[in-house]
């Protein structure tokens, strides 16, 4: 109860703040059989926000938020999460059991109807396309049908959360249900978009991308995007960045296209907070994914349509944070463990072309990259050069496992994203996040091209003669 090309990462990566002032929130409760006393509160805001709760001797915790936003939020208890709906405004108390946990999840006080019909609707999916193994099962459709066999597969999926939501609908606030529809509809969405790229990459077969037919791509035009209901749906706001990139390359006439040409499309297709909003995630893509050059020639333009002082101050935020790792800049320090048991500093490897590699385990993009980081190392093994890799995974020894088991050279450390602030200050909005970083110290490039990507020798070759 992550690839990760730009089509997937939005889904659960672009900004999605509806114009909610921050109002007080708050989530209370008490869990039985307690495996610590931490409880937590995590959601995605540009990046992943944090609210921390203890329990006290009888397993009660408290936790006040100032939410600006309604939507999906985690509440989190050992290595146990459940999914929660909340309204700025909210007051929740909940109770569970950690020996049976979703089974025994109960709301109680203002939001208690949304978020028990969430326990219902878990429990109700739990033994098939809720299962643990249905992911699993999920992908290999999408690696092995044919266009028409996975859409028939993912619209039988959709077809049964719809179902469910249908006999339900009465009950529901209108808020809650439009945020449930959107959820279900444009997730169906986004996985007919990703279906051409990971039709084969889930294969392992590098740089193929299946060519449907004209007419599959139809639902671009046949979903409601007006509705700002959806806006609590991070489907939604994903499916957006797809939409717009679809009728930008139409227009145009090609596969690629510039950010201030979508800004534009952005412009004249969407209307009221969904524009603003969109070009809001856009602006920060922008500045996540394009070079300083880019960034300065169209940033201040585009960010004339946002109008709403709180997209405004968190498009401000991501802006100095991400024109800090500008080439030229010095390159954040940081001083982490090693899987040796080594205390080690960027600093250190001064006078040496450092390329820096954040990743974790369970990133199935990350683990593609292994075997091409491998041959670019041994490229570069009597040059100056040195490979660093920060992992995020949250479990120590599945990093040491990876490690060993994949060979994986270089030196290696392991952060928790978030409490340690080397994440922060590298900006990391995905994995794998790819730096260079010169023999001065400095940035060279803050999206350094993959190991698997041909282009990463000849920019180390030449950033080698850097003086």
């Amino acid at each position: 109860m992550k690839f990760i090309s730009s089509l997937i990462l939005s889904t659960f990566l672009l900004l999605n703040i509806p114009t909610f002032s921050q109002i007080r929130t708050v989530v209370s409760g008490k869990i039985t059989n307690p495996k610590n006393k931490i409880v937590t509160i995590t959601y995605w805001d540009m990046e992943q926000k944090t609210f921390t709760g203890k329990l006290n001797e009888k397993g009660v915790f408290k936790i006040v938020l100032y939410l600006k936003k309604a939507g999906s939020y985690d509440l989190n208890h050992g290595n146990e999460r459940t999914t929660m709906y909340l309204t700025p405004n909210d007051s929740i108390y909940v109770t569970l059991d950690t020996k049976k946990f979703d089974e025994s999840v109960k709301y109680y006080g203002k939001g208690d109807v949304q978020n028990n019909y969430l326990v219902r609707q878990f429990l109700h999916f739990e033994n098939n396309i809720g299962s643990s193994d249905f992911d699993d099962k999920f992908n290999t459709q999408i690696a092995y049908s044919n266009e028409e066999e996975f859409v028939a597969f993912a619209d039988s999926v959709t077809q049964l959360k719809l179902d469910f939501l249908s006999h339900n609908k009465e009950q529901l606030p209108v808020l809650f249900n439009d945020y449930l529809y959107a959820e279900i509809v444009f997730k169906n969405a986004t996985d007919k978009i990703n279906y051409p790229q990971l039709h084969y990459y889930l294969r392992r077969i590098k740089d193929s991308v299946v060519q449907v037919k004209e007419h599959y791509y139809d639902f671009y035009n046949q979903l409601n995007i007006t509705n700002e209901n959806y806006l609590a749906s991070s489907y939604f706001t994903g499916y957006l960045s797809n939409y717009i990139y679809y009728k930008t390359e139409t227009k145009l006439g090609r596969d690629s296209t510039s950010s201030f040409e979508r800004i534009q499309t952005t412009k004249a297709l969407l209307s009221g907070n969904i524009k603003e909003i969109e070009i809001s995630g856009q602006l920060i893509s922008m500045l996540e994914n394009e070079s300083a050059d880019i960034i300065n020639k169209y940033f201040l333009i585009a960010r004339e349509e946002v109008k709403d002082i709180v997209l405004l101050a968190n498009i401000d935020s991501k802006y100095k944070q991400i024109s800090s790792l500008f080439p030229g800049n010095q390159a954040p320090n940081f001083t982490l463990r090693t899987d040796k048991g080594k205390m080690v500093s960027l600093a250190d490897f001064k006078g040496k072309l450092v390329y820096l590699d954040f990743w974790a385990s369970w990133c199935l993009p990350c683990m593609m990259e292994v075997t091409y980081a491998k041959i670019l190392q041994d490229s570069f093994a009597k040059k100056d050069v040195v490979f660093l890799y920060i992992s995020i995974d949250a479990n120590e020894k599945d990093w040491k496992n990876a490690i060993e088991k994949k060979g994986m050279k270089g030196i290696h450390f392991n952060i928790d994203e978030q409490t340690n602030p080397v994440y922060k200050k590298y900006a990391i909005n995905g994995i794998p996040s790819y730096f260079l970083i010169g023999k001065d110290g400095k940035i060279i490039n803050k999206n350094a091209p993959r190991p698997s990507d041909s282009k990463v020798y000849q920019e180390i070759e030449n950033a080698l003669f850097v003086k």
